[in-house]
């Protein structure tokens, strides 16, 4: 990861049960904004609240905890090292 680079896109996990980020929605870490949801939602297959949000470089490392404004209330979110659902790409969608 380049440390020029002013924005990086990561796979986050949200800790919300009760509502999902939709977009434009604040990533915070330690009380600093670090970045923005690009889009989200609820994983079904996974059964996990999902997004992809593009933050500093320094918040991009796998594991890297964060919060993230939904609905006005903060949640915390961590990031992912990999897809939530098929990270082997061994499930293609096929339109045959």
């Amino acid at each position: 990861l380049g440390s020029d680079l002013p924005w990086i896109c990561v796979n986050l996990e949200i800790d919300a049960e009760d509502a999902d980020p939709i977009g434009s929605e604040t990533v915070f870490r330690n009380g600093r904004r670090v970045g923005q949801i690009s889009s989200g939602g609820y994983g079904h297959f996974v059964q996990k609240c999902l997004a992809f949000a593009y933050v500093t470089p320094d918040c991009s490392r796998a594991g890297t905890d964060l919060e993230v404004m939904v609905l006005g209330e903060r949640r915390s979110a961590r990031v992912l090292a990999e897809p939530a659902y098929d990270p082997e790409s061994e499930r293609p969608r096929s339109d045959a």
